[in-house]
């Protein structure tokens, strides 16, 4: 299982404004630096980026016991 897969679906609001910044630039959208956070969402969008997983710390201390109780599962 990979981490994707294993974190879910993610959006770029849940995102700060310095990842989806470098996003941007690892995906050739241009402009980007004086963006603000919606508008980075839109042109990540636009652009048909795939929103990461989202970041850890998004998640409660039960749900990470339960990711790692999956991973040791499958070793």
């Amino acid at each position: 299982m990979d981490r994707k897969a294993l974190l879910g679906k993610g959006t770029f609001k849940q995102q700060t404004v310095r990842s989806l910044k470098r996003l941007c630039k690892e995906n050739g959208i241009r402009g980007y630096s004086k963006l603000k956070k919606a508008d980075l969402c839109l042109a990540l969008n636009d652009q048909g980026v795939q929103a990461p997983p989202p970041p850890l710390d998004t998640f409660s201390k039960k749900e990470l016991v339960a990711m790692l109780k999956t991973l040791l599962e499958l070793q």
